[in-house]
């Protein structure tokens, strides 16, 4: 049931599942014969955000402005030094489809329309994506959400199962200093953020309730990886939408608690609430990113440090 693909071989496939992800060898046996594949699945899913940061570094040091290539991606997954959402969520898309799960990636907008992506995998027996039919919410039944890249916690694969009429809503999920669920909106799913959403001033609030939407996804999946390109270009090349690279975002969650930056704040988890500290100047910065980024090059760290304060 590994089977590789055009971005990871068989081989590679098991070093990042051993030596980035650290999986046991018992867990991925019991995966080849086929049993525990929904738990096997959140095990990779809870690793991933444990070892593989979400962060915004190699776009703030970098002088040239282009969305990662798909080797750059195969790279930052190979060595588990991640990035944004592109690079994130497309290599464990292309991690669990080389593991043989029926996967699509499907867009999504958080700050503006189309800027974001997801994951999306068929756990029932029928081998269809969401594209291979006009009857999407049937589908739904069979459908889980993998999050890999937003930079808040997302430890487990949401079942779609229950999101299939107009209001409905799904339990909610309680992980590290986030509480956060999603809703059902016309063709859209909504994920909505209650206790520890970090931007709530920016965000429409849900009638009645302390959540409020961090980003919408649409349940029609993006046919191949060359459909989902120009809408990445446009994200990484449009100085009004690259909002990115204009100030530091990086967050791991080691044993499910995170630890981040934004700016020049410091952000820990204590007892499931997230704490800041101001950082006092640009060593600081850089020695902590070490800290949350240990698989970054110091020198990517300086070099976007600099290009954002010293300019």
């Amino acid at each position: 049931m590994i089977n590789g693909n055009n971005m990871f071989t068989v081989d590679e496939t098991l070093n990042i599942l051993k030596n980035i992800l650290y999986i046991e060898e018992s867990d991925i046996e019991e995966y080849r014969k086929g049993k525990n594949q929904l738990e096997f699945l959140n095990k990779i899913i809870r690793s991933f955000q444990e070892n593989i940061p979400f962060h915004n570094i190699f776009a703030l040091a970098s002088t040239r402005k282009a969305r990662p290539s798909l080797d750059d991606i195969k790279t930052r997954i190979q060595n588990g030094s991640g990035g944004l959402c592109f690079v994130n969520n497309v290599g464990i898309y292309f991690l669990l489809d080389s593991l043989n799960f029926n996967v699509s990636l499907a867009l999504s907008s958080v700050s503006s329309p189309d800027n974001h992506l997801v994951v999306l995998v068929n756990m029932g027996n029928e081998n269809k994506s969401l594209e291979s039919s006009d009857k999407v919410n049937l589908l739904l039944e069979n459908f889980y959400l993998v999050e890999c890249g937003c930079g808040y916690p997302s430890f487990t694969a949401v079942p779609l199962k229950g999101l299939i009429e107009e209001g409905s809503e799904s339990e909610i999920y309680k992980e590290s200093f986030l509480t956060y669920k999603f809703e059902r909106d016309g063709d859209l799913i909504l994920r909505m953020h209650g206790r520890g959403f970090i931007e709530p001033k920016t965000h429409q609030a849900s009638k009645g309730t302390d959540f409020k939407r961090f980003y919408d996804f649409r349940t029609t999946a993006i046919k191949s990886i060359d459909e989902l390109l120009p809408y990445f270009d446009k994200v990484f090349n449009d100085e009004n939408e690259a909002s990115f690279i204009c100030n530091i975002r990086a967050i791991r969650f080691p044993s499910g608690k995170a630890i981040g930056m934004r700016d020049n704040f410091l952000l820990e988890e204590e007892n499931n609430v997230l704490r800041t500290r101001e950082l006092k100047d640009n060593n600081d910065i850089v020695r902590h990113l070490q800290i949350i980024l240990p698989k970054i090059p110091l020198s990517e760290c300086i070099q976007a440090v600099q290009r954002l304060y010293n300019n």
